[in-house]
């Protein structure tokens, strides 16, 4: 490793969502887990006189997001669990066949004090489980897929 490489530790990072009409911008203050999960399909090829494979080819690239969090500001402004529900926000569902997208940004900083950045386009949530068991903090999570994945180090 070069003089300047460092390791990054999860529990020191940034994650933001912007969606709905542009002023939701939800900094998570208290995230238990973030997964972000670039892939291809893959189609296989394969043939008579051979068992290994021939060729093969990606094709429907997607970005699997997920996110788990504990804490966050409730109002119905702020909060992304409105906006998951309507662009609109107010905490109610619309009813409209067009999913709300967002922008995730997860940013960390590595002990040489370097950032990397993971930007997801264009993701669209498809649920929004919230978790409430006795003698634990209330759980909420997002799971869905993105359209790309920008990484960048600054």
């Amino acid at each position: 490793m070069a003089a300047a490489d460092g390791v990054f530790f999860s529990n020191a990072g940034v994650l933001t969502a912007t969606g709905g009409t542009g002023t939701l911008n939800t900094a998570f203050s208290a995230i238990q887990g973030v997964k972000i999960e670039p892939r291809y399909d893959i189609a296989k090829a394969y043939g008579w006189g051979t068992i290994l494979r021939l060729g093969a080819a990606q094709y429907n690239f997607e970005v699997d997001v997920s996110i788990e969090w504990i804490k966050w500001d409730p109002t119905t402004a702020c909060w992304i669990g409105s906006y998951f529900l309507n662009t609109a926000g107010g905490g109610t569902v619309a009813n409209t066949n067009t999913p709300v997208t967002f922008s995730v940004v997860v940013k960390w900083t590595n002990d040489a004090g370097t950032i990397m950045t993971l930007t997801v386009s264009n993701v669209v949530f498809k649920n929004m489980p919230v978790d409430a068991k006795m003698g634990e903090w209330v759980r909420v999570s997002l799971e869905g897929s993105g359209s790309t994945v920008a990484i960048t180090n600054l």
